[in-house]
Formats: structure tokens, sequence, C-alpha cells
């Protein structure tokens, strides 16, 4: 599957645009806002953040699209000032068909577009989903504490894979961009003492896959191979070079 796709036709008098392919099979915008000769962009020390702004110097907002805590906690290490609107599209309208990566890929632009279709603004919106894959499925949050026994069980002794997906829209711009993290993870054997300790602390509840590598699951982990805030549901360095990339942050 094409990793990684964007649309970008917007062409203000006010920005200097180029285009090119980069290896992520997309057409690549760089605009840069200038004003009296200087790039404009808000003063991340004076509590902004370093976001472009728009013709005449007028400022952009940005959105996520989503209510966990954890991926306002992640975006706010690159992003200051942003604001959060919760989508209220029904991930169960999408059925999944055996390939992860189009699966989450879809769900994170299917969030972005449902805030979208309802805030029409000058903003650019991030929706953002990620799934836990071990062997062919996708292991959700528990439904209950059993769910989250058997999950852990099956995740003992081996290695699965969490994918996310991020998608940036912006409607004026007609900017729509995807890219899709993976990370591996392999768990350590776990005994059955292991396994309802943790779930006495409650931590598995509304976490996919029953835990989250930054809590107390995370001394079950014997290693990783990718990028360890893609685990936690928004993978940083992915991110990072998509908003510079875009000129969104500098």
């Amino acid at each position: 599957m094409a990793r990684g796709q964007g649309e970008s036709c917007y062409r203000p008098r006010d920005f200097l645009k180029f285009s090119f392919k980069s290896n992520l099979n997309h057409d690549i915008p760089l605009w840069n806002n200038f004003l009296d000769g200087k790039l404009r962009s808000r003063n991340f020390l004076n509590g902004f953040s370093f976001r472009m702004k728009g013709c005449g110097g007028i400022r952009v907002g940005f959105i996520l699209a989503s209510a966990s805590l954890r991926r306002q906690e992640l975006l706010k290490r690159l992003i200051e000032d942003f604001e959060i609107i919760i989508s209220d599209f029904d991930e169960n309208q999408i059925l999944f068909s055996g390939n992860p990566e189009t699966y989450v890929m879809t769900l994170a632009l299917s969030k972005a577009r449902g805030v979208q279709n309802e805030r029409n603004m000058d903003s650019y919106i991030l929706g953002a989903d990620t799934i836990v894959f071990l062997e062919g499925k996708i292991l959700g949050k528990p439904a209950d504490r059993e769910e989250a026994c058997s999950m852990l069980r099956a995740l003992s002794g081996k290695s699965h894979e969490v994918y996310s997906g991020i998608a940036l829209l912006m409607g004026s711009r007609s900017l729509k961009v995807t890219e899709i993290a993976k990370t591996t993870v392999k768990f350590c054997e776990l005994s059955t003492e292991e396994i309802e300790s943790y779930l006495d602390g409650n931590e598995w509840q509304d976490k996919a896959g029953a835990y989250g590598i930054q809590g107390f699951a995370g001394k079950f982990i014997e290693r990783i191979e990718g990028d360890y805030y893609n685990v936690m549901g928004l993978p940083l360095n992915t991110l990072y070079k998509l908003l510079r990339l875009y000129n969104i942050i500098l």
C-alpha cells in the first residue's frame, strides 16, 4: 500500500510555493508566508506555537479531533496552542477487511473529516487512531476484566504490532495528507499471578489491548521496534516531520 497520500493545490499570492515528489509518494507543497521581508510565525516563547499564519499574517488555527488525553498531552510537545473538538464519527461504520494499515488510516481520516464537516473553518485538523494487532486480529478496548485477562494471556510471550494512522486536513487549502506508523512490541511471558495483579489496578480499562506502555504494563515489555510514542497513541516523530514538511511548525 502506498504510504503517505497528500493533496495540495492552494496557491495564495502571499506564499512562495514549490512542489516536489518525495519518497512518501505524494506532492510536497512548501510555502512560506513573508511579510515585510520576514517569515511570519507565532512565538513559542510567548506561549504560542510556531504555527504558520495565513495571508496577511492572519493566524491559522489547529484542531485535534480526539478526546484522548494521551494524544492531547503528546501534541503539546509539538504545538502549544490548539483546540480540541471531539469527532462524533461512528467507528463501527468502518469494517476491518484484514489490512491494519488501511483500516487505521481510514479511521483517522474519517475522524478528521467528521470535525471538518461540523466546523467549516480555516484551521488545520488532525485526526488520529491507534490499534493493537496480534496474529491477524485487532485487540480493542476490553469490555470487562475477563476480556482484559484474555487479551493479556494472548499477548504473553509474543510480539504484536501497534499501528497508528494520522490525517491532516485543511479545506481552504485543499490539503489532505495521511501517514501510518508501526511499532512492534514484545511481551515477556506472564504468569497468572502477574496478570491478576495487573488487572487489580484497573489500568487495563479504556486501553486497546488492555495495556498502556507508559503505565505499570511497561514492566512486561521486553523490547520494542519503532516509535515508543506510537504505542501511546500518537507517533511523535512521524507527526513532527509532517508538520515541518508543511511548514506548520518551524
